[in-house]
């Protein structure tokens, strides 16, 4: 477990942390805990609907808070995180599509996207310091 020292402080170093899957149950939660504390969140939405609905939801529950949600349609497309994922310092990974594949935990779509969103924290997030990684199946 990770001391409190080993944890970026809220309105200190940290400038945008990235929540993918925002308007989901957990991506919600975390986002909103985020803003909380004072951390910039940039979140991640599927269409303008629900980057309209997220937005509205987080400036009523924390007015003061910086939220920005991010329309990404296919988050497998090559460069789709590019410049969502520049200039930041913390990633909070929650958006997933993994399916339970043939007796495999993860198919080649789920390496695939595991890949490109690797490739582009590690292109355009030199500065990241807190990297949450978070997958799940549909058994």
């Amino acid at each position: 477990m990770a001391s409190s020292s080993d944890i970026v402080p809220p309105g200190g170093l940290v400038l945008v942390t990235v929540v993918t899957g925002v308007t989901g149950f957990i991506g919600s939660y975390v986002a909103s805990g985020l803003l909380g504390l004072g951390y910039r969140v940039r979140g991640t939405v599927r269409s303008s609907d629900k980057a309209a609905w997220v937005t509205q939801a987080m400036t009523e529950r924390h007015p003061s808070a910086d939220f920005e949600a991010v329309v990404l349609p296919d988050q497998n497309a090559t460069g789709a995180w590019d410049a969502i994922l520049k200039d930041v310092d913390g990633i909070a990974q929650l958006a997933s599509i993994l399916m339970f594949v043939q007796q495999n935990f993860m198919g080649p779509r789920e390496i695939e996207n595991a890949i490109i969103f690797l490739d582009s924290t590690s292109a355009y997030s030199v500065q990241v310091s807190q990297l949450l990684l978070y997958f799940w199946a549909i058994l």
